[in-house]
């Protein structure tokens, strides 16, 4: 994969990634009504082997899931300001 942003540009593959750090609402994957048009918004940071990272959101990428190749994903629940 290629991630490239402005100048800077990374390549990697699955194997490179070291974790997964996902940071969503409390409301996300869940069936609860959504009041505010944040409640399924999310962001990964995809930290590699060699320690660089790559931040992802889900207006980019809505739904990013690599357990399904093994990679270690942690997913934290937080409030997003207003």
């Amino acid at each position: 994969m290629v991630y490239t942003r402005g100048e800077k540009s990374v390549k990697f593959r699955i194997q490179d990634i070291d974790f997964i750090e996902r940071k969503t609402t409390h409301l996300f994957g869940t069936r609860e009504l959504r009041v505010l048009p944040w409640d399924d918004f999310n962001y990964s940071r995809i930290v590699l082997k060699d320690k660089q990272e790559i931040k992802i959101t889900s207006l980019v990428v809505p739904d990013l899931d690599f357990q399904q190749w093994g990679v270690r994903t942690i997913t934290k629940k937080v409030f997003f300001p207003i």
